[in-house]
């Protein structure tokens, strides 16, 4: 874990929050490798990527299918911990299984806190929500 939360610290010298301050890491585990991503901040903020959607997305990019995330590592300038936003848990949600996690990180403690994600984010709208229409 400390060499996840030590990758992840190094890769919010990446990130791209200028406006808010804010730097974000992310690092995914999944069944077909390990895939990384920084927030990107837009002045025009709706156009903001967060690390967690960008990590996500270069793991679609690569090949990963829904089911195949393991664990969603994150880490940021903030103090304490920082769990991702209810667009990032929708996003994650759509390719997560039983067992995934979130693991939250807190570089200047050396802490981590891990989450299975349906206990962080247990209704989604998902691919059942849409069976009314069938």
């Amino acid at each position: 874990m400390e060499k996840i939360r030590n990758r992840t610290k190094e890769l919010l010298k990446n990130s791209y929050g200028v406006y808010s301050k804010v730097f974000v890491s992310s690092l995914i585990e999944t069944e077909i490798g390990n895939f990384e991503g920084v927030n990107v901040e837009n002045p025009a903020f709706g156009e903001t990527i967060c690390a967690e959607k960008n990590a996500i997305l270069n793991a679609v990019t690569n090949g990963m299918k829904p089911g195949q995330l393991k664990k969603v590592h994150i880490n940021s300038s903030v103090k304490g911990f920082l769990p991702p936003c209810g667009s990032c848990r929708q996003v994650i949600s759509e390719f997560v299984n039983e067992n995934t996690s979130i693991v939250l990180h807190d570089s200047d403690k050396n802490k981590s806190i891990e989450i299975l994600f349906i206990d962080l984010f247990p209704y989604t709208v998902n691919k059942k929500s849409f069976d009314v229409f069938e």
